[in-house]
């Protein structure tokens, strides 16, 4: 009897700690929520690297709001900005050269994306959060304004 007893309280104990253990682990899961610098040096492009980027998101609810700028190459530098909600269905976007976007979550780290210009898909790809929340690695292919297919990895690190 003392036996039984001895292996019930043992593993009651068991599975307390380890939904501790896996409370506290889903609890630190990363958020894209901050401010991200464009890690030129790690990213590459079939399109002209641009000399800097930052990326700030704020996470709504269901939502996020992207807003931000990017230098190009020759120097420009370009307001980018979205809110769309992760739900796979089309929100309005501000970024150059598209006027819709299309968030949908994957798991806890990973956003597959789409971008469109009057209903015709530009871009496609995905952001993904590193484990421990300090680099976002967007990949995007798809067709630029001037007709050319770009291919880009672009590591962001959290400021």
């Amino acid at each position: 009897m003392k036996r039984r007893k001895f292996l019930s309280l043992l593993t009651v104990g068991l599975l307390s700690l380890a939904a501790f253990f896996f409370s506290e682990a889903r609890a630190e899961e990363p958020t894209i929520a901050g401010t991200w610098e464009l890690n030129v040096a790690a990213s590459k492009s079939t399109d002209p690297m641009p000399k800097s980027a930052t990326r700030v998101y704020e996470v709504i609810g269901n939502s996020e709001k992207l807003s931000g700028t990017v230098v190009t190459a020759d120097g420009k530098t370009i307001p980018i900005g979205f809110t769309a909600t992760l739900d796979g269905k089309d929100s309005p976007s501000q970024n150059p050269g598209v006027d819709t976007v299309v968030l949908t979550p994957v798991d806890a780290l990973t956003v597959n994306y789409l971008t469109k210009l009057a209903g015709k898909v530009m871009y496609s790809g995905s952001r993904v959060l590193s484990r421990d929340g300090k680099i976002m690695t967007l990949t995007a292919n798809g067709v630029n304004s001037a007709g050319k297919t770009v291919d880009s990895v672009m590591v962001f690190d959290r400021r």
